[in-house]
């Protein structure tokens, strides 16, 4: 059962709701490793059975717990509900280019706001603008793609490591 507080945000209805793939299967909807509700455009990251991560890449849905990862620079795989199991897939937040959002992190929106990450879960940011007058906001994905909100400075690359995504 779900209890809804009134005033809760909605994303809280989207965690942990099922686990893995013996939930999946409804037209459309999949769910992450850890019984995470996957939706359009999200992110995931595969995590190998040493625990480390690597892989990220963008969410489509498909029929039948299905979902396509476009991982950048590596193309494209149809991915079936056990095997974002198998692969270890979970949510995550990126930036609109597809960099993995991490406490810490300076960002900069498309009219050149900059903010600092305050916070990050894998159904939102919380993002502290608040040189520009603004406070601390709770952003999703849809969000962080609406304004273009990008890492400003980050270190190197993580490589690339195979992970089951392809």
């Amino acid at each position: 059962a779900v209890t809804i507080r009134a005033g809760a945000p909605l994303c809280t209805l989207s965690t942990r709701l099922c686990m893995g793939s013996r939930c999946s299967g409804a037209e459309g909807v999949a769910f992450d490793a850890s019984g995470v509700l996957l939706e359009e455009a999200c992110w995931v990251e595969c995590y190998g059975s040493d625990g480390a991560a690597s892989g990220l890449g963008k969410v489509s849905l498909l029929p039948h717990g299905a979902a396509a990862v476009e991982v950048p620079g590596h193309g494209r795989k149809v991915l079936q509900a056990s095997d974002l199991t198998r692969v270890g897939a979970r949510r995550t937040m990126a930036d609109a280019s597809g960099e993995k959002l991490v406490a810490g992190q300076v960002v900069r929106t498309k009219e050149g706001h900059e903010g600092r990450v305050r916070n990050v879960t894998e159904l939102w940011a919380e993002i502290d603008f608040g040189a520009w007058g603004g406070r601390d906001s709770s952003y999703d994905q849809r969000d962080i793609d609406s304004h273009s909100i990008r890492v400003a400075a980050s270190g190197p690359a993580s490589p690339w490591r195979e992970c089951g995504f392809f």
